[in-house]
């Protein structure tokens, strides 16, 4: 039980073993699930089987360093992090997720890199992907 009074379990997926790379380029992928309230306490267990399956094996096919998971409540949330950002990874990654987002559930995504690049937040909703870009320094 965290300081709040909600019950959390967090895991890590380890993908790769850490080695002495340089993190110059390193890439953040966080993710954020809200399962709503239309589905029953054993669709919500399902459907969050079934998407950290997806988001394990999508995260271990675009080379993601580790995988952390956290749960909350109806909450999912994930961390990712790739030391070089493989091109289109957010979009890939919403593809493969956006079918799993029926009824209320909702999710948002975001890719952060070291070098101050433009933020980039997807959300997933209804089945679809929106995307939005923040530059910060523009």
């Amino acid at each position: 039980m965290n300081l709040y009074g909600k019950n959390t379990v967090s895991s890590v997926v380890s993908i790769k073993k850490e080695d002495d790379r340089v993190t110059d380029g390193f890439c953040q992928v966080t993710g954020e699930v809200d399962y709503g309230d239309a589905l029953s306490f054993e669709e919500v267990g399902d459907a969050e089987l079934a998407l950290r399956r997806e988001i394990e094996e999508a995260m271990h096919d675009m080379g993601a360093e580790h995988l952390d998971f956290d749960t909350s409540g109806d909450m999912l949330s994930f961390e990712s992090g790739f030391f070089s950002r493989p091109e289109g990874i957010a979009h890939q990654l919403c593809d493969r997720l956006a079918p799993y987002f029926r009824l209320d559930m909702r999710g948002r995504i975001v890719v952060l890199e070291r070098n101050l690049a433009p933020l980039i937040v997807f959300s997933l909703m209804n089945g679809s992907v929106k995307r939005l870009e923040i530059d910060v320094f523009s």
